[in-house]
């Protein structure tokens, strides 16, 4: 775990120095993992929990189409629905570099967290079930707790290569998304990651 985050913590000084905002990525104690580790499960398993439910009963109701539809209009409601149940000071998205909503795209720090996990993939190795950053930034200290997502064989209908999705489909999705980056996966990729960010 400690070579992991030294070499994590030397890619990140690389990627944040540049921006001169003074942050800094440093190894949380194991009080404040013990703290914050609770937290980031409870909180990205409501998140899952409530997106599968939405989902699936929009695929069972009106097919993939209808899985869009309800992507665009309460994915971004329910997310705000879990933050404020859980905390209001606390906050939730789900990030990745192939996102479909631009509101989902990742900031510094969760960009240096996703190269992380996709290093590790590179070297066959398997994801840890979650990773926890203390970032310091201007004398501000939040815990950016981060769980990683794969790729579903359902998830294929809207995320899969083009070429074997509905064109109808494919059509809804350029008219929402104009910026999609979102699609060729194959069952079980890295999909991106749940990031939750806890005031210290």
């Amino acid at each position: 775990m400690k070579n992991i985050f030294l070499v994590l913590l030397v890619v990140s000084t690389v990627l944040l120095s540049c921006n001169q905002n003074n942050v800094s990525i440093t190894e949380p104690t194991n009080e404040e993992l013990i703290r914050i580790i609770p937290q980031g499960n409870e909180i990205s398993a409501n998140l899952l929990k409530s997106l599968k439910v939405e989902l699936k009963s929009a695929i069972s109701e009106g097919g993939f189409e209808k899985a869009i539809e309800v992507c665009n209009l309460k994915a971004m409601p329910i997310t705000e629905k879990i933050k404020n149940v859980s905390n209001s000071n606390i906050q939730i998205k789900r990030t990745t570099l192939k996102y479909r909503n631009p509101e989902n795209a990742p900031d510094e720090i969760e960009k240096v967290a996703l190269d992380h996990f996709q290093n590790l993939l590179d070297k066959n190795e398997n994801l840890p079930d979650h990773f926890v950053q203390k970032v310091t930034k201007q004398d501000i200290v939040k815990f950016y707790y981060f769980k990683p997502l794969k790729i579903e064989n359902v998830c294929l209908g809207c995320h899969g290569n083009p070429e074997n999705m509905d064109a109808k489909l494919l059509n809804q999705i350029s008219q929402l998304y104009p910026e999609d980056k979102a699609t060729g996966y194959e069952d079980g990729d890295f999909r991106g990651l749940i990031s939750v960010i806890i005031p210290e």
